[in-house]
């Protein structure tokens, strides 16, 4: 039987130090000590308007303000909110129309609203146990009867490297306290956009997979061993336009292995634990017009086999497939809006496109009979 050795992983809070936001100057604390061998730690921020988009963000999502994130509600008289973080208090006050601040401890830090988000820039706070954390603050709303509504995530990420690659653990719920029911991302080059996957049993990089055994309450480290069973390879090319972005979470059905992929013109390739897959979620992000351009219905696309010793291949993109339902009546034929499919190469369903996502737009053809012909350029809303 082989001997599978354990590591321990230093992390680090990613901080929004680099905007030079009040409260964010702690970026000098030390690592937690590691048994066997530790990562190299590493600052990363996820700025106001970096797209951030998680497992709880879908379900269905059809726009970008669809996201779900908790929120602080105030009323017309009420002037302030708790968030519970890391077992304390941190206090939110609202000073109408536009004024806010945090107050964690005895430390009050003023809360900057930024226009291009139409939330709050974030702030960096102590939580009661001293561990260092942040809070962004996407949204910043005005509600029924003169109140106000925030919405609120964590705004860093606790940055290490498994397997030579580097893994940006993020707190799914928000709550200061780090477990397996938290997100990951795994960093592959330069992206756009920040997309978690759910933190599972074992995870891959592009050296191996690793099984995770143990993760530190306050996200300061991670435990790990390799795998050492069989594995297969699995292949996704998304065929979209260049200047998409596109980013996929596909789960074994076991739930013992989540993927995180993504692509920006060109075809990503990851081991994988031999069984079955499934789409978790999935998005188009345009860096041309920079938003969200497409949603990816969970489980379309069927399931993947992935088989020992053999790659696995998923082609999305082009060419497009219109499905609907028609009814003919009086020489008519009327198509209900709502049975509209559309579906890609691989069988993966967009839930919606927006416009101007390509710089050229698809050509959409009507196939009767065998024979194709062309009925314009396809319109996006």
């Amino acid at each position: 039987m082989r001997q599978r050795t354990q590591h321990t992983v230093g992390l680090y809070l990613g901080t929004i130090a680099a905007l030079g936001v009040a409260g964010l100057l702690w970026a000098d604390g030390s690592a937690s000590s590691a048994k066997t061998s530790k990562a190299t730690l590493a600052l990363t921020p996820l700025g106001p308007t970096t797209p951030v988009y998680s497992t709880t963000d879908f379900l269905p999502v059809t726009s970008a303000s669809d996201l779900s994130r908790k929120k602080l509600e105030f009323s017309a008289s009420q002037k302030t909110a708790d968030i519970t973080v890391g077992g304390g208090t941190v206090t939110v006050a609202w000073n109408p129309p536009s004024q806010f601040a945090i107050k964690s401890g005895s430390t009050t830090t003023p809360l900057q609203v930024n226009a291009l988000t139409r939330g709050l820039n974030p702030a960096g706070i102590t939580l009661a146990n001293k561990q260092k954390y942040v809070l962004a603050f996407p949204r910043a709303l005005p509600a029924a009867k003169g109140g106000m509504v925030l919405t609120y995530r964590s705004g860093g990420v606790q940055k290490g490297s498994i397997g030579g690659q580097n893994i940006l653990l993020f707190n799914e719920n928000a709550d200061g306290v780090y477990s397996m029911s938290d997100s990951y991302r795994m960093e592959n080059g330069a992206t756009a956009v920040a997309f978690f996957a759910p933190l599972s049993k074992y995870i891959a990089t592009k050296n191996g997979i690793f099984e995770i055994t143990e993760v530190a309450e306050d996200g300061s480290s991670l435990s790990y061993t390799p795998y050492v069973g069989k594995t297969g390879k699995f292949s996704w090319n998304p065929m979209l336009d260049a200047t998409a972005e596109v980013h996929a979470i596909y789960k074994s059905k076991g739930g013992d292995l989540s993927l995180a992929i993504n692509s920006r013109g060109q075809a990503a390739e990851t081991v994988a634990i031999p069984g079955d897959y499934e789409l978790q979620n999935g998005l188009v992000y345009s860096t041309r017009i920079n938003q969200l351009a497409a949603v990816i219905v969970p489980k379309s696309g069927g399931t993947l086999t992935v088989t020992e010793g053999a790659t696995t291949k998923a082609d999305w993109g082009k060419p497009f497939n219109f499905e609907f339902t028609a009814v003919k009546k009086n020489g008519k034929v009327t198509i209900s809006p709502t049975s509209i499919h559309i579906k890609g190469k691989g069988g993966e369903e967009y839930a919606k496109f927006a416009r101007d996502t390509f710089e050229a737009l698809p050509e959409v053809f009507l196939i009767v009979d065998g024979k194709a012909t062309s009925i314009g350029k396809m319109e996006f809303g």
